[in-house]
């Protein structure tokens, strides 16, 4: 792979959760680094942030996200935050942490959650716009149409009646993660961003059967390489 050296300036790459749908993510990240496409910024988000490991020996600047169970703040984190691969590790379990399924991790006093739940519903594009990004290549877990479907997840707000700022978030994040979604089709649009959409995803966010994820990947390394061109024009 030669000399990692950054190369790319002035677009910010996201990788949206999914929990073992990043099997997807994982092959477009592999293929942009076996390309030479050295992103300077990376951003992601729970599952998404397995992908940080990738550049562990990059220059780039990495950000990876949670949400604090206490006050409902989103938290992020860089590089700078992350000297070890320990510290990345716990940063990376912390932002993939679901509730219901995972307990709250504590790191730094604080007891967080997916960062699915922060702030831009696992797309993270509010933070990148601060950092002064205005172009975006965003790799999706789900196809270019998916909605969630508005309703109230019970069970989480049942789960979470002592802690207000969890109950809140489950009640919003569906609404905010489709508009999200809306916002992300028209800065296709208006040519700020380049998506990378799960054009053949057979896992769910909870499949096991590694033959299957082997498919997943493979089959997303055949779009990489079909779409290379494309992303590396933008």
């Amino acid at each position: 792979m030669g000399t990692l050296e950054s190369n790319v300036f002035n677009t910010a790459p996201i990788f949206e959760r999914g929990g073992i749908r990043a099997s997807h993510t994982t092959a477009i990240a592999n293929s942009l680094l076996e390309e030479g496409v050295y992103f300077n910024h990376v951003y992601e988000v729970s599952a998404g942030s397995s992908n940080a490991v990738n550049y562990l020996a990059h220059p780039a600047q990495i950000m990876v996200s949670a949400f604090e169970r206490d006050t409902g703040r989103s938290l992020f984190w860089t590089k700078d935050d992350t000297n070890t691969l320990d510290a990345l590790m716990q940063q990376v379990r912390v932002s993939s942490t679901l509730p219901l399924v995972m307990p709250p991790i504590e790191i730094r006093r604080w007891y967080c959650y997916d960062g699915g739940l922060a702030e831009g519903n696992g797309l993270l594009a509010p933070q990148i716009r601060r950092d002064g990004f205005d172009r975006f290549f965003i790799i999706r877990t789900r196809p270019k149409s998916f909605r969630k479907p508005e309703k109230t997840n019970r069970a989480l707000h049942a789960f979470f009646r002592r802690s207000p700022a969890l109950r809140k978030a489950p009640a919003t994040w569906r609404t905010d993660y489709n508009a999200m979604c809306d916002a992300i089709d028209k800065l296709i649009d208006e040519g700020k961003a380049c998506v990378v959409y799960a054009e053949h995803m057979i896992a769910k966010n909870n499949t096991k059967d590694a033959s299957v994820l082997e498919k997943n990947y493979i089959m997303d390394m055949a779009q990489a390489d079909r779409d290379m061109p494309s992303w590396k024009r933008f």
